[in-house]
């Protein structure tokens, strides 16, 4: 059998170029600097170059495909927006570590079978790790259980 173009797959890639040509676009009007000075356009535009390569090389690599597309899963795009906005919430009225449990637990029922009990031990390995991590080591202004300092 023939392969066909595959244009979902080269519209994504092309569309994941086009987003790393703005980023090139937007951090080239900061100053770049030099590679041992970075200015504040350098991050930008090195990030939005590699961006762009790596669409094209996705876009390399389906352009002819004959493995049929997966169907869309909204259950996992559900679950981890839900997780992201429940973060988004509760972090400022509860804190870093019950905001985080909610991310990790609700995002996790994207999965077809969630085991909760592996779900909730994830859930808080994060929130301590993240609060060690973020809060302790990296000095980031939030109170562990009852929201910003």
């Amino acid at each position: 059998m023939p392969s066909q173009i595959n244009r979902p797959e080269l519209a994504a890639a092309f569309g994941l170029a086009a987003l790393g040509g703005l980023v090139v676009i937007e951090g080239g009007s900061y100053p770049l600097g030099s590679l041992t000075r970075p200015g504040p356009g350098f991050v930008p535009v090195v990030l939005g170059a590699l961006i762009i390569l790596l669409a094209l090389a996705v876009a390399f690599d389906v352009r002819r495909s004959g493995i049929p597309r997966p169907d869309f899963g909204w259950r996992p795009l559900l679950a981890v927006t839900t997780g992201i906005l429940a973060f988004a919430v509760l972090v400022t009225p509860l804190g870093f570590i019950p905001a985080t449990i909610a991310l990790v637990m609700l995002s996790g029922c994207g999965e077809t079978r969630p085991r909760l009990l592996q779900l909730a031990g994830v859930a808080i390995f994060m929130g301590l790790f993240g609060y060690l991590m973020f809060i302790k080591g990296l000095g980031v202004p939030l109170d562990a259980v009852t929201g910003y300092r």
